[in-house]
């Protein structure tokens, strides 16, 4: 039994880990869906196809696989995503590039981009050695 437990433990830490307290950060966020993807309807960073009718997001500044809970601050509204791709462009000066079902979600598709706070809920599991 003792073995069994060691094992679930081990298996359990290999994939997630519970993110330190982490800040609420502001930042602006954009949005994309299949006609800002420079025709590219193929892969995201993380592999998978990308779908703008699901929640996802992009970011350079958090690990591909951190769960976000994300907030626009003009309405209130919130929802939690995953960082599945890399983007947005750095000069531009926003946090994120969120798809175009979560910017719908979050009430901001129609102007494009939206003063957000974003709280990491999950970050990646990763080892060093």
């Amino acid at each position: 039994m003792r073995r069994l437990t060691v094992l679930i433990l081990i298996l359990a830490s290999t994939t997630l880990a519970a993110p330190p307290d982490q800040p609420i950060r502001l930042g602006k966020a954009s949005w994309y869906g299949y006609e800002w993807t420079t025709g590219k309807r193929g892969t995201m960073a993380n592999g998978k196809r990308f779908d703008p009718q699901r929640f996802s997001a992009a970011s350079y500044d958090y690990p591909l696989g951190t769960v976000l809970e994300v907030t626009n601050q003009a309405n209130g509204q919130r929802l939690t995503v995953p960082i599945t791709d890399r983007g947005p462009a750095k000069r531009l000066g926003r946090l994120l590039d969120l798809s175009e079902a979560a910017a719908t979600a979050l009430g901001y598709h129609r102007d494009g981009i939206a003063v957000v706070a974003v709280r990491v809920l999950v970050l990646p599991h990763t080892t060093t050695r």
